[in-house]
């Protein structure tokens, strides 16, 4: 079993216009990652605590064992629908994404590089953020806002 296949639990925060998106990430069978729901929208300008309980609650919704979609044609974005975007393309433009992970000891912070609608966002593993998992809620938002800063 690798280090990967020990992670419980796992969310994105996007940051798009003035606003945080926290999205419960399912982990299908085959191992990749489907965006979830739901997806909860929080102000920029939202206190610390309760941007840390938003993160926990997309981590605690998330799942593993998913089966993959039988039709992808079908398969809802969610965070676009609650960004109010209807194309990849829209939503990516301008937004910052950290993915989160929960295991037995730990939540990790990773921030990513935006590259675009064709590329998507790629983790940028020399700035991720490591916390113990009993962090607060408020020390966990402040841990969220300094790792997208760490965005490119």
């Amino acid at each position: 079993m690798t280090a990967k296949d020990k992670v419980a639990q796992n969310a994105a925060i996007y940051l798009r216009r003035g606003k945080y998106l926290l999205q419960p990430y399912f982990r299908a069978t085959s191992g990749i990652h489907l965006g979830g729901e739901p997806v909860t929208v929080l102000e920029s300008h939202v206190a610390d605590e309760e941007l840390g309980r938003g993160l926990l609650q997309a981590l605690s919704a998330s799942k593993t064992g998913v089966p993959l979609p039988a039709d992808w044609s079908q398969v809802v974005r969610h965070e676009q629908l609650a960004a109010g975007v209807r194309s990849w393309a829209s939503f990516v433009r301008g937004t910052s994404y950290c993915s989160a992970e929960r295991d037995d000891s730990r939540i990790h912070l990773l921030p990513s590089r935006n590259a675009g609608s064709r590329e998507g966002f790629i983790h940028l593993p020399a700035v991720a953020l490591s916390l113990e998992r009993g962090t607060s809620p408020a020390q966990l938002g402040v841990a969220i806002r300094a790792a997208l800063m760490r965005c490119e």
